[in-house]
């Protein structure tokens, strides 16, 4: 009875234990998708330490609780992205404009822009996109947009474009009647606003330099066709980042030039026309060719003809050479040799021969 007691003790013992012991099942918890803001001089931001992975769907969450801004996005366009965000182990604090700078870093790495449709409203769409949908400014309101915000800069350009006019039907085209106009161009550049007006100070120094050049009209009095005459006279202008290409064309139908240059460009343009129209420069008289001698040459009653053509050969390098500066034949029955080269040759080979007497 008694071991029947103790049996029963020791079982519900274990019992117990084994109750204690057993670990705690929880819900796997999944990544944060609700980053928490604290209120720092009545704003809400964004404090961040050490390395941490963040979702991005997390980071636009906590971008519009901190902006009041509202998002539209399909949720597979981002549900699956995360991204790790290294801050300084002392923690850095992110306000609404650092909040978004990490959005729109997080967003690049997936080809993704937020773009602003209205105000307040935004929307996520592909980087191929982001010029059809992001709204367009141009310099003077760019200042005005947070540093991460993607715009379209719209800038006027300084570059001319020609309207060539007849004065009548039956008026042919001169430089007189002609009717030039400059209008600029657009450009459009789309990236982030920060990036953008960095950019400004290069589209500046583009309108200045393009300022600098003058459109002139030329009559070119060559028999050349113009059009292979303003290939040469494009050769002139300087090409640069300011000056496209074709900065030299002829008019259809005339011998009419247009030169898109700076003025000591365009001082240089008669004097080549000139040289061009003028009568064609005799060729050099052709130089005479070289006066080649045949020679013989009598070898010492010790010599071998056969040895002293092979030391001729090598001492002037025969065999590597395109072109031999000597040929050697040897004459049959005779203790000598007929060499062909020029007189300065000769004369080497002469001292040669006379070396082996």
């Amino acid at each position: 009875m008694r071991r029947v007691f103790l049996t029963c003790l020791a079982l519900l013992s274990l019992a117990f234990i084994t109750q204690a012991e057993a670990p705690s099942f929880e819900p796997i918890q999944k990544k944060d998708e609700v980053l928490k803001l604290e209120e720092e001089n009545g704003k809400k931001v964004l404090k961040l330490a050490g390395e941490r992975e963040l979702t991005v769907l997390s980071l636009l969450r906590a971008w519009t609780e901190a902006s009041g801004n509202q998002v539209m996005y399909q949720p597979s366009q981002v549900a699956s992205f995360i991204v790790t965000i290294a801050a300084p182990e002392e923690g850095k604090t992110y306000d609404t404009d650092g909040i978004e700078g990490l959005l729109a870093d997080a967003l690049w790495h997936f080809r993704l822009y937020l773009v602003e449709l209205s105000a307040g409203r935004f929307h996520l769409v592909q980087s191929t996109e982001a010029m059809t949908y992001a709204p367009i400014l141009d310099a003077a309101k760019l200042n005005a947009v947070p540093e991460h915000r993607v715009v379209n800069l719209c800038w006027r350009t300084a570059f001319p474009s020609l309207v060539l006019q007849r004065a009548g039907a039956t008026n042919p085209m001169r430089w007189e009647v002609m009717n030039m106009s400059r209008v600029p161009g657009i450009v459009l550049v789309c990236d982030r606003a920060g990036k953008l007006r960095e950019l400004i100070p290069s589209f500046e120094e583009i309108d200045r330099q393009a300022a600098l050049r003058e459109i002139r009209i030329y009559e070119s009095a060559s028999l050349i066709e113009p059009a292979n005459v303003a290939k040469a006279l494009d050769e002139l202008v300087p090409k640069d980042l300011f000056v496209p290409q074709n900065a030299v064309s002829a008019i259809a139908n005339t011998r009419l030039l247009l030169v898109w240059a700076v003025p000591e460009i365009q001082a240089l343009v008669p004097g080549v026309l000139k040289e061009l129209a003028g009568e064609p420069k005799a060729a050099p008289p052709a130089k005479e060719p070289p006066n080649w001698e045949v020679r013989r040459y009598d070898l010492p009653e010790n010599a071998d003809s056969a040895d002293v053509m092979a030391a001729l050969e090598k001492l002037f390098d025969v065999a590597r050479t395109p072109k031999p500066k000597l040929t050697i034949v040897a004459i049959p029955g005779k203790k000598a040799l007929a060499v062909r080269a020029l007189p300065e040759v000769h004369d080497q080979v002469a001292t040669f021969i006379e070396l082996l007497k």
